[in-house]
């Protein structure tokens, strides 16, 4: 990830944290971040055009931070299984990152307030962002080193397999239905037998 400024941190840092306080992205105002942040407003403007801009910005900041730490505690995991277990945990420690996936999941489809710039600009940052690539191979070779998979499955099948279990318990934080009385915990253990089964 490219350094960040140390005077645009706090601005990005600020619009985390409101939206870590349970503000919607449509009611933050460039006042607001720059109140979070302990500067003037003038200042947000020295940096970025519009809310939008910083929004975008501080967003793509806060994914990149975060998968970063991520790659670094799997770097310490051996088994596809440990990498599992660590992403599990991870996802449950950061009820933000859901937050912020969810806003940039709408910001790109259904925001009528963000310019079509910004949507287009956060959108080729997404397919840029090495750290899910990297992620997503480190678990790739573990699968392939810890699991008998086939020759024949080819890796984006793998990919496919893995992301839609850990995209599923993402889902899962944010249901309240009864057919998952069972709990987390018992979800957490049908993550990794379902991965083995889909490659099988």
């Amino acid at each position: 990830m490219e350094q960040i400024s140390d005077k645009i941190k706090p601005i990005y840092e600020a619009v985390i944290e409101l939206l870590n306080d349970g503000m919607m992205l449509p009611e933050i105002k460039v006042s607001d971040i720059s109140k979070k942040a302990g500067i003037g407003k003038g200042t947000v403007y020295e940096y970025f055009t519009s809310k939008e801009e910083v929004i975008t910005q501080a967003l793509i900041y806060y994914v990149s931070v975060k998968l970063e730490d991520l790659e670094g505690v799997l770097e310490g995991k051996g088994t596809f299984r440990e990498k599992c277990e660590e992403i599990l945990v991870w996802m449950d420690e950061g009820k933000i990152m859901e937050s912020v996936v969810v806003s940039i999941f709408k910001l790109t489809h259904d925001s009528q307030d963000f310019m079509y710039s910004m949507k287009q600009e956060m959108m080729e940052q997404i397919r840029r962002w090495e750290g899910i690539d990297r992620l997503l191979q480190s678990l790739i070779d573990a699968l392939r080193r810890d699991v008998p998979v086939p020759d024949s499955v080819e890796d984006f099948k793998l990919y496919f397999a893995i992301c839609s279990q850990f995209g599923g318990y993402m889902l899962s934080s944010k249901c309240s239905s009864p057919l998952l009385a069972g709990g987390r915990e018992s979800l957490k253990g049908l993550i990794y037998d379902n991965i083995i089964k889909m490659v099988s």
